[in-house]
């Protein structure tokens, strides 16, 4: 007598055996001869006369009895929520689930106390305390306010004021500009609403330290958080950001400089004698003119968009004017107003920079009879691959030199790599 393997488990449920004909047991290769062995008898606890009778005592099968056992843990379930309950449920736990990163891991927490109620240290969130490099800087208060005030002295960019500028009707500049857009539908009543702050504040000044730079001088930052111009920032970034990714020049981060260079070597070997080259711009922020700059961005909105898309480019100027101009902040209990370049702090900065940077690479590079074999540049800071020789390089950069005498902005001299 033969039993299938496969129906060996269905047939400890039902109470029957298999006598080989069922479809699978001529497929299945495992099969076991059990002949009139008494081992089998006695594990399924019958006589072994009962074993070669036709089918086994009759019995009640388990599976009749299935519904008088529990679950198994696996069947086990919750009660079904619908999504908005179960996110209402979740989303406040989300919260602590993650554990703050340890920043100063070797301090203690009794200097870390110690530090932050000293007086004479200046103490800043660490993500916003240096720039260029990954540790924390912990300066002098007397120091720090000294870099700033060495800073906000400099009568070419900032103006102390002597009353409120929130005060002094400056916000109603930027709302008869948003009624004027609504009024000629260049947007719509609620997003001309959304435009406006409710209550608005002054920006915050502060620096970050650039301890890669000898005597670590600041870099300037505005914070524009609630400040009037917040929201038109933000709406000028949206309209313009894409513009950036059409210049010639443009490398989105280090990576994508990595996939330029890849695509470069793939073209095959450089001309023999070529300079790899670095270069960066100065003060770029601070140093862009208004209008060079508002200039550069209506040009490249009229160029870089479908005709007729709305908002027109005259009302997005109109907001970046307003952006440039309406720049009050706050530091040491005194008002002051940026009266030269755009502040690093508001949403649009980056792209508005970017933008007059393209602008004036076309001229630069159009205006010179030899011109680079490459040239990348990630805001200010510009990679080039040179073919000409060292002579027409220097050359090249005279040639930029009279552009940014007259506009303040340095092109430092180029850093070879060898």
């Amino acid at each position: 007598m033969r039993i299938c393997v496969h129906h060996f488990g269905a047939w400890m449920l039902a109470g029957k055996l298999c006598r080989g004909s069922c479809e699978k047991h001529n497929l299945l290769r495992g099969t076991g001869d059990l002949g009139t062995s008494s081992m089998w008898s006695r594990w399924a606890g019958y006589p072994e006369s009962v074993y070669m009778a036709e089918e086994p005592p009759q019995r009640t099968p388990l599976l009749d009895r299935s519904h008088d056992l529990p679950p198994a843990p696996r069947h086990l379930r919750n009660p079904s929520t619908p999504p908005t309950a179960r996110l209402r449920t979740m989303t406040p736990g989300l919260h602590h689930t993650s554990k703050d990163k340890e920043t100063f891991s070797l301090i203690s927490a009794t200097s870390r106390k110690k530090l932050s109620e000293s007086l004479e240290i200046m103490t800043r969130s660490p993500s916003n305390l240096l720039t260029k490099v990954g540790a924390v800087v912990i300066m002098g208060t007397t120091d720090y306010i000294g870099e700033c005030t060495r800073q906000l002295d400099n009568t070419t960019y900032y103006r102390i004021l002597t009353s409120d500028p929130t005060n002094s009707g400056n916000n109603k500049k930027i709302q008869e500009a948003v009624d004027k857009g609504i009024e000629e539908k260049e947007i719509s009543s609620e997003i001309g609403k959304a435009l406006l702050v409710p209550h608005p504040t002054l920006g915050k000044f502060y620096i970050l330290p650039k301890v890669h730079k000898e005597g670590n001088p600041g870099r300037l930052i505005i914070g524009g958080n609630g400040c009037p111009t917040e929201i038109i920032s933000q709406f000028v970034d949206y309209h313009m950001k894409d513009l950036v990714s059409q210049l010639p020049s443009y490398v989105q981060d280090d990576m994508d400089f990595l996939g330029k260079i890849h695509d470069i070597n793939k073209t095959g070997p450089l001309p023999p004698d070529n300079l790899l080259c670095t270069m960066v711009v100065s003060e770029l922020y601070t140093n862009i003119p208004h209008k060079v700059g508002t200039d550069a961005c209506r040009i490249a909105l009229e160029e870089g968009r479908d005709p007729g898309t709305k908002p027109y480019p005259s009302f997005i100027c109109t907001l970046i004017h307003l952006i440039l101009t309406l720049n009050f902040f706050t530091f040491h209990d005194n008002a002051y107003l940026q009266t030269h370049g755009t502040a690093m702090g508001t949403c649009m900065a980056r792209t508005y920079a970017n933008i007059f940077m393209g602008a004036i690479e076309r001229r630069l590079l159009g205006s010179f009879p030899d011109k680079p074999l490459v040239w990348l540049r990630y805001i200010d800071d510009i990679f080039l691959i040179w073919t000409h020789g060292r002579a027409k390089l220097e050359a090249f950069i005279q040639h930029i030199s009279p552009y940014h005498q007259i506009h303040k902005q340095h092109f430092a001299h180029p850093r070879f790599i060898s």
